[in-house]
């Protein structure tokens, strides 16, 4: 295991029943922090990503990238006896976080009004796709499936095409971060007031969320968004332009930035043109100006431009494929390059998350645990209790 001593969450137990990736992710933050996270897999199988492949020998990459830093032991729920160490194991803890879905946990009698009785102060998190008491609670779904339910999907994509998902899986990313911020705000309830809870989050709670100001602007105008490509409902220019040897983005976003762009692409003129002179003016001939400014920028390469663009202080990128940012000054200097081990001495790199790095005095590498590593550790005690 990785020394967690510099996190804040140090001292805290988190026992972990979910699988997959919103728990997994949501417990990986909460062992950045510092937290002791302790994985409970189905005996004989693990979480089925373990298996997902390319692999390492034995450790998949999409296991090692959300599991690192946790401990592993395997109960079979099924099992009388298992549900009985489970329970003894929920009554150590001061946070549980589960994805069953809605109505398992209670079959099972590791649900939060069972763990309670005997641990009333556990900050107990649920994660599902739309909550515990929807309509829509008992229904299967993963990421693409809330992606369409939230209308992420619709406004995804190029104008004249179709849907497009989002490229990782935001839903359940999403869903990870919202229930590590509630379960950290538990806790730091409980510290003072010493009650625990109950936590409700869900996938379509948390991509509906996401929504943000496109929400409030149908609320305001009743407007339905559809897809923009790269571009912004309220702000021109603010979007892709392909330049002589591949694309870039501007992102103009505020006045301040619309004078610097006209003399970076040679037409100061534009800056008081009265079709374009003000945001509201640019977003009434948004067509115009992508048209102007496309054949301006396609007549220069990609660094050309970025020199171009950095001397007068405009926001743009290069559109960087993963090898590209992967290989990076400013992804080696963020310390989000993780080394992890595996069993048998495997190793790997996987991405870190933003809460790691925020850390000081992490130490490296991690481990991610074999099936049931910890099982002697953990459940030994409780076996002899």
């Amino acid at each position: 295991m990785a020394e967690s001593s510099a996190g804040p969450l140090q001292g805290v137990r988190v026992v972990d029943f979910s699988r997959v990736l919103s728990g997994p992710f949501a417990t990986l933050l909460l062992a950045d922090m510092g937290a002791e996270v302790i994985k409970v897999e189905r005996t004989g199988q693990g979480d089925e990503t373990r298996w997902l492949p390319p692999a390492a020998g034995d450790l998949s990459h999409y296991f090692a990238s959300v599991n690192r830093g946790k401990k592993s032991v395997q109960l079979d729920l099924a099992d009388a006896g298992d549900r009985q160490l489970a329970r003894q194991l929920m009554v150590t803890a001061d946070v549980v976080v589960e994805n069953f879905r809605p109505g398992v946990g209670e079959r099972l009698g590791v649900d939060h009004a069972s763990v309670a009785v005997d641990n009333p102060g556990v900050v107990y998190c649920s994660i599902s796709s739309f909550g515990q008491d929807s309509d829509l609670s008992v229904r299967p779904a993963y990421d693409l499936v809330l992606q369409a339910a939230t209308g992420l999907l619709s406004i995804t994509g190029a104008p004249d095409g179709p849907p497009v998902k989002v490229g990782v899986p935001i839903c359940d990313l999403a869903a990870g971060m919202f229930a590590a911020v509630a379960i950290v705000g538990a806790l730091y309830r409980r510290r003072d007031t010493g009650e625990g809870c109950h936590l409700d989050t869900s996938m379509f709670d948390a991509g509906v969320s996401l929504l943000t100001y496109l929400g409030a602007r149908h609320f305001l105008t009743g407007e339905v968004p559809g897809r923009m490509g790269n571009g912004h409902p309220s702000v021109v220019p603010y979007g892709e332009l392909a330049a002589a040897d591949g694309a870039l983005v501007v992102a103009v976003l505020g006045e301040q930035f619309w004078p610097p762009l006209c003399r970076a692409v040679g037409r100061p003129d534009l800056e008081t043109d009265p079709r374009f002179a003000t945001n509201p003016d640019r977003i009434a001939h948004r067509a115009e100006l992508e048209a102007l400014l496309g054949a301006i920028f396609a007549t220069r390469t990609v660094a050309e431009w970025q020199s171009v663009l950095v001397d007068h202080d405009v926001p743009h990128a290069p559109i960087a494929d993963l090898g590209t940012v992967l290989s990076s000054d400013a992804f080696e200097h963020s310390g989000l390059r993780v080394p992890v081990t595996g069993p048998g001495g495997v190793t790997m790199d996987v991405i870190g998350t933003a809460a790691r790095a925020a850390r000081t005095g992490r130490s490296a590498p991690d481990a991610v645990p074999g099936l049931g590593e910890h099982d002697d550790e953990v459940l030994g005690p409780l076996r002899g209790a």
